[in-house]
């Protein structure tokens, strides 16, 4: 029997490995899983294909409704590695349509190793698999892209390497694991990204229907993010509680301004990373005393409290 201990391997795009951290919001998070098969070995260009795609359609969400967009799970995108041959998962019979069997093969062995499930309450699953196929599903919580997908996230597809009509094919295949369906006057909405908007019209001009606002705006997947405001003697710090957010410190006596991203949260802290100096910040949520880093997080000093 294979454990998840021995094929999960969870990788971090860009984010320092903060010890016992983790996203606050663990559950309701979008879950990216990079399928990797027993005859193949990790694409790090696909890794990070995937990351900026994942990024690109949380901030299409955002735009269409109006500041509501899904979670992204930490890491961002995790690595799976299975005991299957990539052939395998668009040759395997698993459904009486064989354009099903990549999808089908694919959910099985992460809900196998992860424990994925249909409807899941806590995670939408997105599933990219090595396995060679050109058939991306969506649906009931889980969406399942294949190989062909992974060569346009990186500018490798044979016949159409803009990396937007992949990242638009996920946001499209995301829709449908979120509940949505094609237009039902797909006429009238030729540049919907739950049609035809994911060839040449994203991210400018593909949209969301009103009625698949309205069933988005339903989803508990969908919260806004939140403000977060920490004050010392010096200055504050503005952000929000979103991984890889903007983060800005202003000074009180100057204008001098400080920039940083979120790189990890928790229940209790969250840490900022400068983006041009070699240090991190660790916050408490509740106020109170914070951290320094000068050594990518391997040791702690005493910096100010916060109010």
């Amino acid at each position: 029997m294979i454990s998840i201990t021995s094929w999960c391997q969870p990788h971090f795009h860009n984010i320092e490995v903060y010890e016992n951290y983790t996203s606050a919001f663990e559950n309701k998070s979008v879950r990216i899983i990079y399928l990797v098969s027993s005859d193949r070995e990790v694409d790090h260009d696909y890794l990070l294909g995937i990351e900026k795609a994942a990024i690109s359609i949380q901030n299409f969400y955002r735009k269409e409704l109006n500041g509501l967009t899904f979670k992204l799970n930490q890491p961002v995108v995790e690595v799976l590695r299975c005991n299957k041959i990539a052939n395998y998962f668009y040759t395997n019979p698993s459904d009486a349509a064989p354009e099903n069997w990549g999808y089908f093969n694919a959910y099985n062995e992460v809900n196998k190793l992860l424990g994925a499930k249909f409807n899941d309450e806590n995670y939408t699953w997105v599933i990219y698999s090595d396995g060679p196929g050109n058939k991306g599903r969506g649906g009931s919580s889980i969406c399942v892209m294949p190989e062909d997908d992974l060569k346009g996230l990186i500018g490798k597809h044979p016949t159409q390497p803009n990396t937007n009509r992949w990242y638009g094919g996920l946001a499209h295949e995301l829709g449908h694991a979120f509940g949505l369906s094609h237009p039902a006057n797909p006429e009238k909405h030729p540049m919907a990204i739950m049609w035809t908007g994911i060839y040449g019209y994203y991210p400018e001009q593909a949209y969301f229907t009103e009625e698949d606002k309205i069933i988005l705006k339903s989803s508990p997947f969908f919260i806004k993010d939140k403000k977060i405001e920490f004050k010392y003697q010096e200055g504050r710090f503005e952000g929000s509680d979103k991984i890889n957010s903007d983060w800005i410190e202003y000074k009180s006596n100057n204008n001098i301004k400080y920039y940083f991203k979120l790189q990890a949260i928790s229940e209790n802290h969250l840490i900022i990373k400068s983006n041009d100096r070699d240090l991190l910040l660790k916050f408490p949520l509740n106020k109170g005393q914070s951290y320094i880093s000068i050594d990518k997080g391997r040791t702690w000093q005493i910096w100010w409290r916060l109010y």
